[in-house]
């Protein structure tokens, strides 16, 4: 069974029980038939989180071609029985990139991404 989630524009939308990552934030699911996008569910959701991705939301982030190189919120999930109860965001899938974090060490930088 797949939990089900609703958008800002009101679209219900399923999740994926496979996890694609996890972190202390929270986790990244598949969106069921949006194979472009994933859900990221926060852990413990709250109004900072909520503000700072309405503001993310309303002003895209401009790429300068067709290539993602980084993603950015384009929608707000909530709990599919009450659209003021903030869950998470959904956002382009990246696949075969390394995370920002390998960029912040020197050394594991020049591992990971040579030249």
């Amino acid at each position: 069974m797949n939990t089900s989630y609703i958008t800002t524009s009101g679209e219900t939308i399923f999740l994926g029980r496979k996890k694609l990552g996890r972190g202390g934030e929270g986790e990244v699911l598949p969106i069921v038939g949006h194979d472009r996008f994933v859900a990221k569910l926060y852990h413990q959701p709250n109004g900072a989180h909520q503000a700072k991705l309405e503001f993310m939301v309303a002003h895209p982030l401009q790429q300068p071609n067709e290539d993602l190189w980084v993603t950015w919120p384009v929608d707000i999930l909530y709990a599919s029985n009450s659209k003021s109860t903030f869950a998470g965001f959904v956002m382009p899938r990246l696949s075969g990139a390394e995370p920002i974090v390998s960029l912040y060490n020197q050394s594991v930088r020049q591992a990971k991404l040579p030249g």
